[in-house]
């Protein structure tokens, strides 16, 4: 089971922390649930290009199931200086696929790093865990992911994926067992809606965020 995973993990890496990464959707929203048991911290980046209500939505939660929660920030003029980066002597403009990990870098690894460091001291034996709630069933191209397995070793980070071999029945029968809310944006959008970056944006995605929120 997804906490079988998650605890022996703990007990073969004895890390200093282990922290759920919530993005405020329903698969994070699955996995927090699920795992909280065993999380020391919950951790939530707010990526400067999110929507509002669903960082509240992510501190609600968490005050409800008594999880300690920690918000990393990213300044919103990050997103602007991927937009207007010159490559080639070219404005790259907004990221496409091919330019989704720059814009994964600046929005959300760096705050990883950081929170990385809020807790290792000695990157030699310490230790932190960070779960995530991806899938291999969410879409193809993370089943493509040679990153995707439940547990891998990152230097001090250890990954775990409990959730990671989940279908969408299994998810939908979890959030109906427990009644699991939703944020707006997964009601809505049908995502976290935590960044929108656009790397794998739709032709229609900015008419449909702006219908829903307008703001």
């Amino acid at each position: 089971s997804a906490k079988k995973i998650l605890a022996a993990a703990t007990e073969q890496f004895k890390p200093v922390a282990v922290i759920g990464l919530y993005s405020g959707g329903n698969d994070s929203t699955v996995m927090i649930h699920l795992t909280r048991s065993l999380l020391t911290h919950v951790a939530h980046i707010q990526t400067g290009i999110g929507i509002p209500s669903t960082t509240a939505f992510v501190r609600e939660q968490c005050e409800v199931w008594g999880l300690s929660l920690i918000d990393l920030v990213t300044p919103p003029e990050e997103y602007e200086r991927i937009l207007f980066q010159v490559r080639g002597g070219r404005i790259q403009g907004f990221p496409g696929p091919n330019a989704h990990n720059v814009a994964y870098y600046y929005l959300k690894q760096r705050r990883l790093r950081e929170l990385r460091r809020m807790f290792i001291k000695d990157s030699r034996k310490d230790r932190v865990l960070f779960v995530s709630g991806i899938r291999v069933h969410e879409s193809a191209r993370r089943a493509r992911r040679a990153l995707s397995s439940q547990v891998r070793c990152e230097g001090s980070i250890v990954w775990v994926q409990p959730i990671l071999e989940f279908d969408d029945k299994e998810m939908l029968n979890y959030r109906l067992c427990f009644d699991l809310p939703q944020c707006e944006a997964s009601a809505l959008l049908h995502r976290s809606g935590e960044c929108l970056c656009g790397a794998f944006a739709n032709p229609n995605e900015l008419k449909e965020i702006e219908l829903w929120f307008p703001s």
